[in-house]
């Protein structure tokens, strides 16, 4: 299993309010469970198949004490290991996590290029 690491701008996340910091830690953990998968011809020399996958992605949050947690998602991209980086979220999108503490909300799917991915950024506006 692969750690994706979430990455937020001008944030450091010791430092946020507790309810700030548990969203995102259960953003994070949520992350590193996304599980990549990708479809395609294999070769059959053991190198990486080329082509394209599909990915689905989703978010969820724990309970929390709160009614409402708007958040805009700006950006959500994935690096591969040979350091590209893949954006999977061609639009911004306006989420209330506190509507998913008991199931999760379709965000994106994506097509991707076949390969080994090892970091999830997503880009968070809090402003609103």
């Amino acid at each position: 299993m692969k750690i994706f690491y979430l990455h937020c701008r001008s944030m450091a996340v010791a430092m946020l309010h507790p309810v700030k910091r548990h969203f995102l830690l259960s953003l994070f953990l949520l992350l590193a469970g996304i599980s990549l998968v990708g479809c395609g011809a294999s070769s059959g020399n053991g190198s990486e198949a080329e082509g394209e996958g599909e990915i689905v992605i989703g978010l969820t949050d724990a309970e929390g004490d709160f009614a409402s947690y708007t958040v805009d998602v700006l950006s959500l991209t994935l690096t591969k290991a040979n350091g590209a980086v893949v954006e999977t979220l061609p639009l911004s999108t306006r989420v209330d996590f506190a509507q998913y503490t008991e199931m999760t909300e379709f965000l994106t799917a994506a097509t991707v290029p076949n390969g080994v991915y090892v970091k999830a950024s997503m880009l968070l506006d809090y402003s609103d």
